[in-house]
């Protein structure tokens, strides 16, 4: 009998684990996070620099 109050009280303990890691799951992938480094513009500005070594750029 003891045995199944233990039991019960394990499985309670795993689903209520399992849907705290959802809930964290669906959080992050919403885009919770670090900030990307560089936005469209900039990529677009550092890889027409690259191209164009030669041209002043300002800094």
């Amino acid at each position: 009998m003891k045995g199944y109050f233990f039991d019960e009280f394990q499985r309670e303990l795993i689903v209520e684990n399992t849907s705290q890691v959802t809930s964290w799951r669906k959080h992050w992938e919403t885009g919770c996070g670090r900030p990307k480094a560089m936005n469209e513009q900039s990529i677009k500005y550092a890889e027409a620099m690259l191209k164009d070594a030669e041209r002043n750029y300002p800094s």
